[in-house]
C-alpha cells in the first residue's frame, strides 16, 4: 500500500466522521476534504474544481432555485390542501401519493433531479400544513427519484433495448437480442420493492429533523403567499413548468 493511498484513506475516514458527528457543516467538511486532497497531491486542482462546472451540478442548483420560486405560489398551498383532504391526514397515504407521483414522473421526464424538484416543494408544504417531519417525507421521495428512472417503456426507455442490441452487435454477439419489454421485466421487481420500502420502511429510518437546518425554507408557505404579487406567482409557475 502506497503512502498516497494511505493518505487518501485517512482523509476519507475523517470526512465520514465529520459527516456523522455533524460538528462542522456539510459544506465545510466537503470543501476541507477537497483542499486536503489537493494539498496532499492525491487530487490535482483541475480535477478537484471540475465538479463546480459540471452541467449536472448547475442544473441541480438552478432547478432548486426555480422550485423555491414555485413553492411561494398559491398553487403549492392549494395542492397541499387537496392532498390533505383526500388522505384524511394519514401520513402513510400522503407519502404513498407523493412517492407514486414521483415514480410516474421519472418514467416520462427521466431526470431524477427534475422530478425531485417538482415534488419536494409540494411535500414540504404538506408537512408544514399537517405538522409532519420534512425529513421523513423527503428522504423516501429522494430514494424513489434516484432509483426508479426509466424503468417502464416510455420515452427513451422504450428504445433502450435497441441500444443494448447495438452494444451486443458491436461485439459480434447476435445469438440473443433484447426485446422492448426485457429491460422493464428485469427492473420492475426492484422498482416495486423500492416503492414499498419508501412508503413503509424508509420513514422509520429517516431522522426526525435534518442534520443541518435549512432556514431558507423553514417559513410558512401560506404566509409568504400573501405578500407575493400575482404576476410573480404566474411567472414562477410558468418557469417551473417549462424547466421541468
Amino acid at each position: 500500500m502506497t503512502t498516497q493511498l494511505i493518505v487518501c484513506l485517512v482523509i476519507f475516514a475523517l470526512t465520514l466522521v465529520s459527516f456523522i458527528t455533524g460538528k462542522f457543516s456539510m459544506a465545510t467538511t466537503a470543501i476541507m476534504s477537497m483542499i486536503l486532497l489537493v494539498l496532499t497531491r492525491c487530487l490535482d486542482p483541475k480535477s478537484a474544481l471540475a465538479g463546480f462546472a459540471n452541467s449536472n451540478t448547475v442544473i441541480m442548483a438552478t432547478m432548486f432555485v426555480v422550485s423555491a420560486g414555485f413553492s411561494r405560489t398559491s398553487m403549492v398551498t392549494k395542492m397541499s390542501h387537496l392532498v390533505a383532504k383526500v388522505s384524511k391526514g394519514s401520513f402513510t397515504k400522503i407519502l404513498a401519493g407523493y412517492v407514486l407521483i414521483n415514480a410516474i414522473l421519472t418514467q416520462f421526464i427521466q431526470s431524477s433531479m427534475a422530478c425531485f424538484s417538482i415534488v419536494f416543494p409540494l411535500a414540504c408544504a404538506m408537512c408544514d400544513e399537517m405538522g409532519y417531519s420534512r425529513s421523513k417525507m423527503i428522504f423516501p421521495i429522494g430514494i424513489v427519484s434516484i432509483s426508479t428512472v426509466s424503468i417502464l417503456p416510455f420515452g427513451n426507455s422504450a428504445i433502450m433495448y435497441l441500444t443494448n442490441n447495438g452494444y451486443l452487435e458491436s461485439y459480434h454477439y447476435t445469438t440473443y437480442l433484447f426485446k422492448m419489454l426485457d429491460p422493464m421485466i428485469a427492473r420492475l421487481p426492484g422498482m416495486i420493492l423500492i416503492i414499498l420500502y419508501a412508503i413503509f420502511l424508509a420513514p422509520k429510518l429517516a431522522p426526525e429533523k435534518p442534520v443541518m437546518e435549512i432556514s431558507e425554507v423553514e417559513g410558512n408557505f401560506s404566509t409568504e403567499n400573501k405578500n407575493f404579487p400575482a404576476c410573480r406567482k404566474f411567472s414562477a409557475m410558468l418557469l417551473f413548468s417549462e424547466s421541468s
